[in-house]
């Protein structure tokens, strides 16, 4: 482990231990004795006795159940009193379904990932108040916006992810473009059009791979960019309004045209495997709009073109345009109707996974997370992308994610195939945008 990682891991387990020793986060659960400190774990006082006490974490993650198993056995080693088990997804199924079929069973996980302002709402009378949990305290500002009401903290972030313009730095490079001075829609635009200039040398047949066939990359990812500000990044604000009046509909539809002008055709046939695969790693085009998650598929299927990708700002034009939209893509969260010592151990878990020295190795190392926590190391995270969206994070350059708060399925079932629908030329801008306001405020009538 390289020695700065290292010493800033050992720094900010160094602050957890004394601030735990010192009696800090010590609030007690119910049925605790308040003077005993809830730190003290029977494996590191070698006080061994009685049953292990039955942990179980429920995670949405299908890709990381084998990772997972890694962090149990790196956990039981701290922690012999506690039974650690975690259970992920299942591959192609839906993780609130899942979820939402276990609480009306009766069989609720004692940790488990909320996301969204409906989260909350559903499960509000089972969620423990982690206010005053240790890990809470070293949250990255602002990133638990979206988990607290009225001053209680009812999930703690999980993973941080961002998004934005995945582009070929050779490409760039041999193009002469400095992506430095790309801080702004018209940069933007002025950059494409250079590149569109030289496809016959870059040997590639278009500047993007305008995915429009996947809707979760337009009506969900996209539109966020345009949709956030409007509700000043806020999930709650955007969760209780009862009508949206796109106030970015203009730069909206701007980001929309360069893309599908300056794209592969036809766009609304393009989806995730092949804007990627087919594409993007066979250096067809220069860029795609896409997350820090991609770096996974890249290493997986070709770590060569991972050497040579960069991420770039997503500009809004009117707003922010030197940003990039990343948030956290769900939240641990505790099941306060079980047993105190249940609760405890449950907090145990989270606090060790990130808080402590073995825990951040299993952060970035195993799970290859980039941390959503005050503490970590510049290197705790390896790829390139992940490393631009830790210093845009570190910089407040970042548009907060809201499309959990959007009206259920508008996204993926109107504006997703509203977007589809313009590009093909089957419908008006602003019949796009009229039949979107439309369905949010009857979704919303209908929530309400």
């Amino acid at each position: 482990m390289p020695m700065a990682r290292r010493y800033g891991r050992c720094l900010l387990a160094l602050i957890y231990t004394m601030a735990l020793l010192s009696g800090c986060f010590n609030s007690p659960l119910p049925g605790e004795d308040s003077q005993e400190s809830p730190s003290a774990s029977p494996a590191e006082t070698g006080q061994m006795s009685g049953p292990k006490i039955e942990l179980m974490v429920f995670q949405y993650n299908p890709e990381l159940k084998d990772a997972y198993q890694e962090v149990v056995r790196s956990f039981s080693e701290s922690y012999q009193e506690i039974n650690l088990t975690v259970e992920s997804l299942e591959a192609g199924k839906d993780y609130r379904q899942e979820l939402k079929a276990r609480f009306s069973a009766g069989n609720m996980p004692d940790v488990f990932n909320i996301g969204s302002p409906q989260d909350i709402i559903t499960y509000k009378d089972i969620l423990l108040d982690l206010s005053s949990t240790a890990a809470a305290q070293f949250v990255i500002d602002g990133l638990n916006r979206d988990m607290t009401v009225e001053g209680t903290v009812y999930g703690l972030p999980y993973c941080l992810e961002g998004y934005g313009l995945v582009y070929n730095t050779e490409m760039f490079e041999k193009a002469q473009i400095d992506v430095k001075t790309i801080d702004s829609f018209q940069a933007l635009e002025i950059a494409v059009k250079k590149l569109d200039d030289q496809k016959k040398d870059l040997g590639i047949d278009a500047v993007f791979a305008f995915a429009a066939k996947e809707y979760v990359e337009t009506g969900l990812y996209l539109s966020n960019l345009f949709i956030s500000p409007e509700f000043e990044g806020d999930a709650f604000k955007t969760y209780y309004a009862k009508s949206i009046a796109f106030k970015y509909g203009e730069s909206f539809k701007k980001m929309v045209d360069l893309f599908n002008q300056y794209s592969v055709q036809p766009a609304y046939e393009i989806d995730y495997k092949k804007q990627i695969e087919e594409l993007f790693i066979e250096e067809k085009v220069a860029m795609i709009q896409q997350g820090s998650w991609v770096a996974k598929t890249f290493e997986n299927l070709d770590k060569d073109i991972l050497q040579k990708v960069g991420f770039m700002p997503f500009p809004v034009e009117g707003y922010m345009e030197d940003a990039n939209p990343i948030g956290v893509p769900m939240y641990w969260a505790v099941n306060k109707e079980r047993p105190w010592e249940v609760q405890k151990a449950a907090q145990d878990f989270i606090n060790w996974l990130y808080l402590t020295e073995d825990g951040q190795d299993a952060i970035a190392d195993t799970l290859k997370f980039i941390p959503p926590y005050k503490g970590f190391a510049a290197d705790s995270v390896s790829d390139p992308l992940s490393k631009y969206i830790l210093y845009q994070v570190s910089s407040q350059k970042r548009i907060n994610w809201i499309f959990d708060a959007y009206p259920e399925d508008w996204g993926l079932l109107t504006l997703g195939p509203g977007i589809s629908a313009y590009i093909q030329g089957k419908l008006s801008w602003d019949a796009l945008l009229a039949n979107a306001r439309q369905d949010w405020e009857q979704k919303r009538n209908q929530q309400q």
